[in-house]
């Protein structure tokens, strides 16, 4: 794995829920105009005959995640359309800044993210990785323990999963958790 960063955890009282299938999150995007092009960072966004790519993408990462979980007797998560909102935008804008960080370049991070569009939580995480596809992506989130924890954290119910390409043939993955 290239790059990774992970384990952001911040209890609250606030709660939220919506779940999406893997197909649902890639055609929200592509509405939004998140899966654009792209002119300036690592390189250009996926455009959109590339969603069938980003749409096993994240049904491997969620699949890898729920083995996982359900492995260590943890509930399942379900990918949650808000949070897959939120971890699209998250991505592309690293992408087309050329940076890979929690925190994006005008401050935010995931809790403001998530707070910036009235999502409730009250257990919420992130994690970033940087790799050539899926599955070297979840082998590396796996290996590195803060990202373990958050991948089996006990409360988290649901996830947004993101990936975008990001040049090199490497791709930037945003997984945002919470309860």
């Amino acid at each position: 794995m290239r790059a990774a960063l992970g384990l952001i955890e911040r209890p609250s009282r606030e709660r939220s829920a919506r779940g999406a299938s893997p197909r649902q999150l890639v055609v929200f995007a592509a509405a939004l105009g998140l899966l654009g092009p792209s002119t300036s960072g690592f390189a250009a966004a996926a455009p959109k005959p590339a969603l069938e790519p980003a749409t096993r993408t994240v049904s491997v990462l969620l699949g890898r995640i729920n083995a996982a979980r359900r492995a260590y007797h943890e509930r399942l998560v379900r990918l949650d359309l808000r949070l897959c909102r939120i971890a699209v935008a998250h991505a592309v804008d690293m992408v087309e800044h050329n940076y890979f960080d929690h925190v994006s370049l005008d401050g935010l991070s995931p809790f403001d993210r998530m707070h910036a569009i009235h999502y409730r939580f009250g257990y919420a995480g992130e994690n970033l990785a940087l790799d050539l596809d899926a599955r070297s992506v979840a082998q590396a989130l796996w290996n590195s323990p803060e990202h373990r924890r958050n991948l089996l954290e006990p409360h988290y119910a649901h996830v947004g999963i993101a990936a975008v390409p990001a040049g090199g043939g490497e791709i930037i993955v945003v997984e945002d958790f919470s309860d």
